[in-house]
C-alpha cells in the first residue's frame, strides 16, 4: 500500500471501524479441509479452510491458510505472500509470477462472467441497453405489463407483503417454475426472451387468456388484506387457494424456499453459494438526526455536513463525495447502504475508490467511517459496494457492466441497473438505487 494509504489509515479509519463480512460455510462443511491452491501459485503447498471457533467474536466464519508441504511454512494468509516465499527462496524475483497470479485470476474472473452472462441471458435477465431494448420490443408488441393482468397468468400465484419500516406494500410474482418477480420490467424482459426462443405463441397465450379474465379491483384487494394484517396477503387466482403469513412465518418460508433453491442446484455450486452468503448486521452503526440518510433529500443535507468535518480534518476541496440512495425498501441491508462516501486518497483497482462516512459524535473529529466501500472491479468491468476492502469476498451491490473505456469511468456515471443481494448470494436487480456525486468544498 502507498503512503497515501498508510497516512488515511492513521489519520482517520481507525477512529471507528465495523469488522468485515466473511464467507459462511453451509452447515454440512466439515473444517478444517484441505483445497487446491489458486493458478499461478507454486507447487509444493497445499491450502487449508478453517473455520473460526465459538469462542470467536467471527465464530462459523472460513478462512484460507496455506502451508508448505515440507512443513517449513505455515499459516501463509495470501496467495502473493506464498509466491513470494517461493521466489525468495528461489533467488528470483517475485514480481513476474504474481503477474502471471494475476493475469490468470483475471482470466478465470473473465471466464465466470462470461459464464454469469450467459445464465442470465439465458433466463432473460439481460443487463444495460440489452434490457431495455428487449423491454421495448415486448411493449411494441403487448404493451406494458401491468400487476391485475399478471396476476390473472394461469398457474402464478401473487404476494402481497406488507412492509413496516416504509407503510408500503410490495408485490412480488411467482410463476409456474416458482421463480420470483418483484419488477414488471424484469418479467418483460423475461417474456420477450422467450419469445425470440420461439415460445412466441406460449406467451401470446397466456398473455390472451389473461386478459379475458383480468379484474382490477380483485387484484387491489390483496394490497387492502396484506396492510390490515400488517403481514403477507398470497393467493393463485386459478386454484382460488389463499394464504396469510405473519412476517415471522414470511422470513421462515423465505428460508425454507432458498435451502430448497439450494438443494436445486447441488453439485459444484455450494462453493459458490458458501463464498457469496453474508455475515452482516442490516442496521450498522447507529445514525441519528442529519447522519440517517436514505433518500437522496436526506443525502443532499449530509453531504455539505460531511464535507465541513473533512475540511476541517485536512481533506482536499476536491474530494469527492458521492450518496448512496433510493434502494427500494425490501432490500434486507438498505440502511447499510444508503449514505454518503468519500474518495479515497489513492485509486484501488485503477479507479477512485470511496468509504462510506459515519457521524461520530464522540469523536474529537465528529466523523468516522463504516467498513463499507465502493471498488472498480477491473476482472468484470463493473463497479462494487462491498465490505472490507482487502481479499474480501463481501459483495452487496455491483452495476451493470461498463462497456468501453470511458464508460463508469466514475462511479456516479456506472450504468444500471444495480444488482443487490439481500445476504443469501442472489443479486436481484433494484431500479431505485442512485448514485450521485458531489465534492468536499460544495
Amino acid at each position: 500500500l502507498g503512503s497515501g494509504w498508510r497516512h488515511f489509515w492513521s489519520r482517520l479509519a481507525s477512529e471507528r471501524r465495523v469488522p468485515a463480512a466473511m464467507s459462511t460455510p453451509e452447515g454440512s462443511e466439515q473444517y478444517p479441509r484441505d483445497v487446491p491452491v489458486q493458478p499461478g501459485m507454486p507447487e509444493g503447498w497445499k491450502g487449508t479452510e478453517r473455520q473460526y471457533s465459538a469462542k470467536s467474536k467471527l465464530a462459523g466464519q472460513v478462512y484460507v491458510r496455506y502451508y508448505s508441504l515440507d512443513g517449513r511454512h505455515r499459516h501463509v494468509c495470501s496467495p502473493k505472500q506464498v509466491i513470494t516465499i517461493d521466489c525468495q527462496e528461489r533467488g528470483v524475483d517475485p514480481k513476474p509470477a504474481i503477474e502471471n497470479y494475476l493475469r490468470l485470476q483475471k482470466e478465470r474472473q473473465d471466464r465466470e462472467a462470461e459464464v454469469r452472462r450467459q445464465e442470465r441471458e439465458a433466463k432473460g435477465k439481460l443487463l444495460g441497453e440489452a434490457r431495455e431494448a428487449a423491454i421495448q420490443r415486448f411493449r411494441d408488441a403487448y404493451g406494458p405489463l401491468q400487476g391485475p393482468l399478471v396476476y390473472s397468468f394461469e398457474g402464478w400465484t401473487t404476494r402481497w407483503h406488507y412492509q413496516p419500516n416504509c407503510d408500503q406494500v410490495m408485490v412480488e410474482y411467482l410463476d409456474t417454475e416458482g421463480n420470483s418477480w418483484k419488477l414488471l420490467k424484469d418479467l418483460e424482459c423475461a417474456l420477450q426472451t422467450r419469445i425470440e426462443n420461439g415460445d412466441d405463441h406460449v406467451v401470446r397465450k397466456m398473455i390472451s387468456d389473461a386478459q379475458a379474465r383480468v379484474d382490477p379491483a380483485e387484484f387491489a384487494m390483496g394490497s387492502k388484506r396484506a396492510r390490515e394484517m400488517q403481514g403477507v396477503f398470497e393467493i393463485s387466482p386459478g386454484s382460488g387457494a389463499a394464504k396469510v403469513m405473519s412476517q415471522e412465518e414470511r422470513i421462515e418460508e423465505r428460508r425454507r424456499r432458498e435451502e430448497e433453491r439450494r438443494a436445486k442446484a447441488g453439485g459444484d455450486s455450494s462453493k459458490r453459494r458458501r463464498l457469496g452468503r453474508l455475515v452482516l448486521d442490516p442496521e450498522g452503526p447507529r445514525q441519528s438526526d442529519w447522519a440517517a440518510v436514505e433518500e437522496k433529500a436526506q443525502i443532499r443535507i449530509a453531504q455539505p455536513r460531511f464535507g465541513k468535518l473533512l475540511s476541517e480534518r485536512g481533506f482536499s476541496g476536491s474530494t469527492e463525495l458521492v450518496g448512496v440512495c433510493d434502494i427500494s425498501p425490501e432490500r434486507r441491508f438498505r440502511k447499510r447502504l444508503c449514505g454518503v462516501y468519500f474518495q479515497m486518497p489513492e485509486p484501488f483497482g485503477g479507479r477512485p475508490c470511496y468509504q462510506k462516512l459515519l457521524h461520530s459524535p464522540s469523536c474529537p473529529s465528529g466523523i468516522g467511517c463504516d467498513s463499507i466501500y465502493i471498488t472498480w472491479n477491473s476482472g468484470s468491468s463493473i463497479w462494487e459496494i462491498k465490505v472490507g476492502l482487502l481479499g474480501s469476498p463481501g459483495i452487496i451491490a455491483r452495476s451493470a457492466e461498463c462497456v468501453g473505456e470511458s464508460t463508469g469511468s466514475l462511479v456516479s456515471t456506472a450504468p444500471g441497473p444495480w444488482l443487490v443481494q439481500d445476504g443469501d448470494g442472489e443479486f436481484q436487480e433494484d431500479s431505485g438505487l442512485h448514485i450521485f456525486a458531489a465534492t468536499v468544498a460544495e
